[in-house]
């Protein structure tokens, strides 16, 4: 079973759309105070935090029955990931409405539960949005949202039956991803590897000793007054013998 969301653009009338805007602002309210209870309390368990403020919130924001489990549900699975600050609710968040309780999709239509009742708003959407509904095996909870433009959207979560699977004869490459040296193209890339860098290393030391004996004739020369006779100073030798006893050639 899989999950998608989709995007429903509602066309709500003017009074319609005071109906959502009004519930929007009640719930997430009723949420900050839920919120404030739970943080005094320091109770994060959605069932007892329920016994603490269910009737309370119900009364003073006057919300319908599930939209206070709702509020009460979303607030508790805010302080899910810690208990370190107090959480609080923007004015504009989303409304979480479960199925088909407090919204109910059919055709062309939303009927939604708002303060005022039930209404039914027209939907903006294609054909992509119809046959995603029409595939889906369930619906579940849905956002109602106001994005930047002022649009009323509805993102609803859908879940959807897994593709059937087929047998096949097919060679299917699968990455193990091996990186012991067991693979054998791994391997021979190991191998051309360590060869160009024995290679290199070759040359490299071919190389110094080509130096150490360029500089070595340099000195010598160098040593050498000019007339052919060797300086007091004796002779810089590379053998390490004559270089550590100070031999002087005669």
């Amino acid at each position: 079973m899989s999950t998608r969301t989709i995007a429903l653009t509602l066309r709500p009338t003017a009074a319609e759309k005071t109906a959502l805007l009004r519930l929007q602002e009640r719930f997430n309210a009723a949420c900050n105070d839920i919120s404030g209870v739970a943080w005094e309390a320091q109770e994060f368990n959605k069932v007892r935090l329920q016994r603490l403020c269910y009737g309370d919130i119900r009364r003073e924001y006057g919300l319908m029955a599930q939209h206070t489990i709702r509020a009460i549900a979303v607030v508790a699975d805010a302080y899910t990931r810690d208990h370190a600050t107090t959480r609080t609710f923007r004015a504009d968040a989303a409304v979480v409405l479960d199925t088909p309780r407090l919204y109910r999709v059919k055709h062309n239509r939303a009927r939604i539960t708002t303060l005022d009742g039930r209404v039914s708003i027209e939907l903006g959407i294609g054909g992509h949005q119809r046959r995603q509904l029409a595939d889906a095996v369930k619906l579940a909870e849905a956002d109602l949202i106001r994005d930047r433009k002022g649009r009323w959207r509805l993102l609803v979560s859908a879940h959807y039956a897994d593709p059937p699977t087929h047998d096949t004869e097919d060679v299917i490459g699968v990455d193990l991803g091996q990186t012991d040296g067991s693979c054998p193209h791994l391997m021979k890339r190991k191998k051309t590897r360590l060869a160009t860098i024995g290679c290199n290393i070759e040359f490299g030391l071919a190389l110094g000793a080509n130096r150490r004996h360029q500089s070595c004739a340099n000195r010598k020369s160098a040593n050498n007054n000019g007339d052919g006779r060797r300086s007091i100073f004796g002779e810089r030798t590379c053998d390490p013998y004559r270089r550590q006893s100070g031999v002087i050639d005669a």
